[in-house]
């Protein structure tokens, strides 16, 4: 998020290729939790559109479980690039910085909200972007 920013955070080449390099790492970091991620995603719905019906099965709560841990690392991840691309700011850009986070987490709070109960629900993270 930072570098989509980088003009009004009035950003350095130097401050924008290392925060790229911050960037790709995240990336690289995350890739493996991503496809984690994709081979957990639960199975298809039946074919009559119906909504499994009943308490969650014992598989279906591990799957959870994993899923939580594994958005928890991305999460971890994440923080420990913001904070070592934080570092690289100055303290006017940082607070700059703060800002413009907190209104994007305001704005897909604002979206998440606007949407549907179920589709809120499965509403998650993106986990990897400064």
């Amino acid at each position: 998020m930072l570098l989509e920013h980088s003009q009004e955070l009035g950003l350095t080449d130097a401050q924008q290729n290392s925060l790229e390099s911050i960037q790709q790492a995240l990336l690289q970091k995350n890739a493996p939790f991503k496809k984690t991620l994709e081979q957990l995603r639960p199975p298809t719905p039946p074919a009559d559109g119906q909504p499994r019906q009943g308490p969650p099965d014992d598989a279906m709560r591990a799957r959870f479980e994993q899923v939580h841990d594994t958005l928890q690392q991305m999460k971890n991840n994440d923080d420990a690039a913001y904070t070592e691309a934080e570092s690289l700011l100055s303290d006017d850009q940082k607070q700059k910085a703060r800002t413009l986070i907190s209104q994007e987490i305001e704005l897909r709070e604002q979206h998440r909200q606007s949407m549907p109960p179920r589709r809120r629900e499965r509403s998650a993270p993106s986990g990897g972007s400064l």
